[in-house]
C-alpha cells in the first residue's frame, strides 16, 4: 500500500469549530466561501511538512487549532502528525526512503497555484532531481566558483581570475611573501640594546615624575579648601561690615525719626495750648473807637450851642459810649499781656522745631498732619533695625563656622588679620607647588628628550614590531621573543593555509573538468525522463490529446503535438493547469519508483474550461485512482461537485466520500 491519509481529526480551526473524517481513495471536499477551506488545507500542510515555504501560509492560520492526521503506509510510531509535532512527512520521506524533498511540491496544490515552482513552473534542479538522479553532480558544481573552473593549472603555478578563491590564494601568496621578508628584517636588526637601555631611563624618569605628582596633589588637596573658602569669608566679611554700615544709618535714622515723634508730641500740647490763649488775648482796641467817642462830644456841643439840645444829648451818650468802651478793651488788652508773651513763645519753639512761620492754628494742623505719617514710619524702621540685626547676627556665626571650619577661632577684630595670615600661607604654599611644577616640566623635558632618542634609534625596530602585530593580528604583544615566536607559527600557518588553498583550486578543477563530461550524459537523462511513456501517457491524457511531446529548452518547457511546438509559459492557464497536474503525477511516480501516494488539490481545475474539467474529472482521475493513488480535492465550485458526485457514485461507490464545510 501507498502512503495516504487515512483521517483528519480538527477543531477550533478558523470558521470551523469541528472535522474529523476518516478518508477514502477519491475525497471531496466543497466549501462555499469563508467556511474554512484555506485553513484546512494550511493545517494539513502544517502538520505534514517541516519546510512550508514552497506554500505562502499565513502565520497565525492554525495557531488557536489543535487536531491531528493519522497516517497509513508509514511505520506506526511514526503515523500520527500535527503542526506542533516535530515529526514531518518530508523528514521521513528524506531519511527513511532518501526521496528529495522535491517531492512534496509535487503531490501538493494550493490555491489553485499548480506550478511546480513560481516562476517557470518547472526548474532544471527538479528535473534532475526527478528524471536523472545526478542531483548530486549539480549540487557539487554549485559548490566549484566559476573562478576555479577557468583556472590554469599548470606545473609550478596557477592562473587564476583575482577574485572569490583567487583572491584567497593571492592574498595567502602575498601574506606569505611578507612574513618571510619580515623574518630576513627581524635577522638583521641591531637596535634592541640600546632601545632597552632607553626604555629603562624613562622607565626612572616615569618614576620621578610620578612621585613629583604625588606631592603636588597632596599639596594641591591641602590649599584647596582655603582657596574655596577665604573668597568666600572675604565676601560674608564685606557683607557683615555693609550690614553693621547699614545697621548704623538705620539707628541714626531711628533716632531722628523719634526727635520728630517728641515733635509731634509737643504739637499735640501746643495745638490746645494755642487754642486755650488765642481765646484768652484780647488784641488792644482800634484809635478810631476813641477818636470816633471824642469826635461825637465834639458834635454834641456844637448841636448844643446850636440849640438842638435832644440831638446833642443823643450824642453825649453816643460819645462816651465809644470812649467807654475803648477804655474796656484797652482794659482787656492789658490784663492778657502774659498770655500774648506765652503765645509769642509757642510761635518761636513752632518756628524752631518745624522750622516753618505760626501764623495760625491751621498751620499746627499742617504740621501735625505732616508729622503724624512719622509713627508708621518709626514702625518700620525698628523692623528694619531688627531684621538687619538678625541678619549680621547670622553672618558673624556663619563667618565664625567657616573659620573654625579651616581650624582657626580669631575674634571679630582680628578677622581681617587672620585673613591676611591664611593667604600669607596660601601665597607660601603655591609658590612651593608652583617650585614642583617647574621641577616637573624639566622632568617633561628630559623624558621627551630620552623618548626622541629612542623614537630615533629604535623607530626601524618600531615599524618592524607594528608590521609583525598587523601580520599576526594581535597588537596586545609586545614582547620580541613572543613577537617573534608567533611569527614563525604564523609562516607555518600561512604556509599550510597556501598548500590548502592550491590542493583545493587543484582538486575543483580537476572535479570541475570531469563533471563537464557527465553533465551531457545528465541532460540525455533529462530528456529521456521527459519523454517516458508514462510522462507522456499522461500529458496526452490530461490535454485530451492535445500535446504529446515534451523537452527542456535551456531553462523552459516546450510542450507540442507532430505539427507545433509551444513554450509552457506561453500556453493558457487551463492548458498549463492540465500539463501541470500531469508532470506532478509522472514525476512523483518517478519520485517513488512506480508506488503510490496521496495528492492534494485545492482547486486544481479552477481555470480549466468546462469540457476539459470532464475529461480530467471522468477519465483522468479514475485512471489515477485505479493506480492506486488518493486523491483529495478541495473546490468551492459546484459545477466540479457535480463532476465529483458523478465519477464518485458511478465508478467509486464504496471508495469515494464527499465533505461538506
Amino acid at each position: 500500500m501507498g502512503i495516504r491519509i487515512k483521517s483528519i481529526s480538527v477543531k477550533n480551526l478558523g470558521p470551523i469549530d469541528k472535522f474529523s473524517e476518516t478518508f477514502k481513495s477519491l475525497n471531496l471536499i466543497f466549501s462555499k466561501n469563508e467556511k474554512g477551506k484555506s485553513f484546512l488545507i494550511e493545517f494539513i500542510i502544517k502538520s505534514l511538512f517541516k519546510d512550508t515555504g514552497d506554500w505562502k501560509l499565513r502565520k497565525d492560520a492554525v495557531e488557536r487549532a489543535s487536531g491531528k492526521i493519522v497516517m497509513e503506509g508509514v511505520p506506526e510510531n511514526l503515523s500520527i502528525f500535527s503542526p506542533k509535532n516535530k515529526n514531518k512527512l518530508d523528514k521521513f520521506l528524506s531519511e527513511e526512503r532518501g526521496l528529495p524533498p522535491s517531492l512534496k511540491k509535487l503531490i501538493v496544490v494550493k490555491s489553485g497555484e499548480v506550478k511546480i515552482d513560481k516562476e517557470a513552473g518547472v526548474d532544471k534542479s527538479l528535473l534532475i532531481d526527478v528524471l536523472s538522479g545526478k542531483q548530486l553532480l549539480a549540487e557539487i558544481e554549485k559548490k566549484i566558483k566559476s573562478t576555479v573552473a577557468n583556472a590554469d593549472i599548470r606545473e609550478d603555478t596557477i592562473g587564476i581570475k583575482h577574485q572569490g578563491k583567487g583572491k584567497e590564494y593571492y592574498d595567502e601568496k602575498k601574506k606569505l611573501e611578507k612574513l618571510q621578508s619580515l623574518k630576513n628584517r627581524v635577522m638583521s636588526s641591531q637596535h634592541f640594546i640600546k632601545m632597552n637601555r632607553l626604555e629603562k631611563e624613562i622607565k626612572e624618569i616615569n618614576e620621578r615624575i610620578q612621585r613629583l605628582l604625588n606631592k603636588i596633589q597632596r599639596w594641591e588637596k591641602k590649599i584647596a579648601p582655603f582657596k574655596n573658602i577665604i573668597p568666600i569669608l572675604e565676601e560674608k566679611i564685606r557683607h557683615y561690615t555693609r550690614g553693621k554700615k547699614s545697621l548704623s544709618q538705620e539707628e541714626k535714622g531711628y533716632e531722628e525719626l523719634s526727635k520728630k515723634e517728641k515733635v509731634y508730641q509737643w504739637l499735640e500740647r501746643a495745638k490746645d495750648i494755642y487754642q486755650r490763649l488765642s481765646r484768652q488775648i484780647q488784641v488792644a482796641p482800634k484809635g478810631f473807637i476813641l477818636f470816633s467817642g471824642i469826635g461825637l462830644e465834639i458834635l454834641s456841643a456844637i448841636l448844643g450851642i446850636m440849640g438842638k439840645r435832644m440831638l446833642s444829648i443823643i450824642f453825649i451818650f453816643l460819645g462816651l459810649a465809644m470812649i467807654i468802651l475803648y477804655i474796656w478793651k484797652l482794659h482787656k488788652a492789658i490784663l492778657s499781656a502774659g498770655e500774648k508773651k506765652e503765645l509769642e513763645r509757642i510761635r518761636e519753639e513752632f518756628n524752631a522745631k518745624t522750622g516753618n512761620e505760626l501764623k495760625s492754628e491751621v498751620d499746627i494742623d499742617v504740621a501735625l498732619r505732616e508729622y503724624s505719617k512719622i509713627a508708621g514710619t518709626i514702625s518700620e524702621k525698628q523692623n528694619n533695625i531688627e531684621r538687619i540685626k538678625r541678619d549680621i547676627d547670622e553672618i558673624k556665626d556663619d563667618i565664625l563656622k567657616k573659620f573654625q571650619g579651616i581650624g582657626y577661632t580669631p575674634t571679630e577684630e582680628e578677622w581681617d588679620k587672620q585673613i591676611a595670615e591664611i593667604r600669607g600661607m596660601m601665597v607660601k604654599m603655591q609658590d612651593d607647588i608652583d617650585t614642583a611644577k617647574q621641577e616637573l616640566e624639566g622632568l617633561e623635558q628630559e623624558k621627551r628628550k630620552k623618548m626622541d632618542e629612542k623614537n630615533q634609534t629604535s623607530r626601524d625596530a618600531e615599524i618592524l614590531k607594528r608590521d609583525i602585530q598587523n601580520e599576526i593580528e594581535d597588537n596586545t604583544v609586545d614582547d620580541w621573543n613572543e613577537l617573534i615566536a608567533r611569527m614563525i607559527e604564523k609562516i607555518e600557518d600561512v604556509s599550510h593555509s597556501l598548500e590548502d588553498i592550491e590542493a583545493e583550486i587543484i582538486g575543483k578543477k580537476l572535479v570541475y573538468d570531469v563533471l563537464q563530461g557527465l553533465k551531457e550524459e545528465e541532460d540525455k537523462k533529462i530528456q529521456e525522463g521527459l519523454e517516458s511513456k508514462g510522462v507522456i501517457k499522461l500529458i496526452s491524457g490530461f490535454t485530451d490529446n492535445h500535446y504529446n511531446k515534451i523537452e527542456w529548452d535551456k531553462d523552459a518547457l516546450i510542450v507540442g503535438n507532430d505539427y507545433e511546438n509551444f513554450y509552457l509559459n506561453d500556453l493558457s492557464t487551463g492548458a498549463i493547469e492540465q500539463v501541470m497536474l500531469a508532470l506532478r503525477i509522472g514525476f512523483a511516480s518517478k519520485l517513488l519508483g512506480g508506488k503510490s501516494m496521496f495528492l492534494i488539490l485545492d482547486d486544481a481545475f479552477q481555470h480549466t474550461d468546462w469540457d476539459r474539467r470532464e475529461n480530467l474529472i471522468k477519465n483522468q482521475i479514475p485512471i489515477i485512482i485505479q493506480n492506486g493513488w488518493q486523491i483529495i480535492y478541495l473546490t468551492m465550485d459546484d459545477h466540479i461537485k457535480g463532476l465529483f458526485d458523478e465519477v464518485g457514485n458511478k465508478l467509486f461507490l464504496k471508495e469515494y466520500k464527499r465533505f461538506e464545510l
